[in-house]
């Protein structure tokens, strides 16, 4: 589990049960309630941008007889993302940061 991840379960238990009777008025309840909301989807999207995912429309070729190269798509993005045996795999899309998983048991 990533630190992300454990904040995000920790925001989540801290608020299970919370209701109005936890702030003097309604509006700063749902004030509160607003705020708690959006730290809860920024921690979600954190959390799955860390968790790595495959590599979309993965290719592999060799390029001039010389070396293998793998071509694809960020799966958050949709960036084009290009390797060779030299630059070895990105662990993360230069573009949106989604963490990436290079795999070739899907590689035509």
């Amino acid at each position: 589990m990533n630190k992300y991840q454990e904040a995000l379960d920790e925001l989540c238990t801290c608020t299970e049960g919370w209701n109005s009777e936890h702030c003097c008025s309604h509006a700063e309840w749902r004030q509160a309630s607003e705020y708690l909301e959006n730290c809860r989807k920024l921690l979600q999207e954190l959390v799955d941008r860390a968790t790595p995912k495959k590599v979309l429309n993965m290719y592999m070729f060799v390029y001039m007889n010389e070396y293998t190269v793998k071509t694809g798509q960020c799966p958050f993005c949709k960036r084009g993302l290009g390797i060779n045996e030299v630059t070895k795999s990105p662990k993360f899309c230069p573009d949106c940061g989604q963490a990436l998983e290079w795999t070739d048991a899907d590689a035509k």
